[in-house]
C-alpha cells in the first residue's frame, strides 16, 4: 500500500503536507499506519488522488466494540489485520483502557518507531496519534 506522503491529522482525515509547491514524502512508516487503521474506501479523499484502495477494519472495529475486554480483543485483531495489509509482519501491537471511555493503542513497529493512538469512545475518535 506504502503512500508515502507526509499527513498530519486535522481531525477530518489527514491533509497532505506541501512545501515549495511540492507535496512532501514521508521518510517513515507514520503516514502507512495513520491511513492503514483509519482510512475506508468511501471517506478518505486520497483513494482517487492516488490510486490506493484502503479499507480499515480499525475505524470499523473501534466504532462498533465497547470498551470491554471482547471490545478490546476485537480491535486487537483488527488493528493486526490492519497492519498485515501494509505488508509489515514486524508489529507488536498493545492496548490498555486508559479510563472508561478511551483507549490507548501502542504499535510496536520495531525499527520504524513506537506509535500511540488514543480513541475517545465518547466522542468516537482519534484524540492524539503520535509517535513516542
Amino acid at each position: 500500500m506504502a503512500l508515502n506522503k507526509e499527513l498530519y491529522e486535522t481531525g477530518d482525515g489527514a491533509s497532505i503536507v506541501v512545501e515549495n509547491d511540492d507535496i512532501q514524502n514521508d521518510s517513515g512508516i507514520f503516514t502507512d499506519i495513520y491511513l492503514a487503521l483509519f482510512s475506508t474506501v468511501s471517506e478518505y479523499w486520497a483513494n482517487n488522488v492516488f490510486d490506493i484502495n484502503i479499507n480499515s477494519e480499525t475505524e470499523k472495529a473501534l466504532t462498533s466494540n465497547s470498551l470491554d475486554p471482547k471490545g478490546i480483543e476485537n480491535i486487537k485483531r483488527a488493528v493486526e489485520s490492519d497492519l498485515l495489509n501494509l505488508g509489515y509482519a514486524d508489529f507488536i501491537v498493545l492496548l490498555t483502557e486508559i479510563d472508561n471511555s478511551r483507549l490507548e493503542i501502542k504499535i510496536d513497529a520495531q525499527n520504524n518507531g513506537i506509535f500511540q493512538v488514543v480513541w475517545d469512545f465518547t466522542e468516537n475518535q482519534i484524540i492524539e496519534f503520535k509517535t513516542i
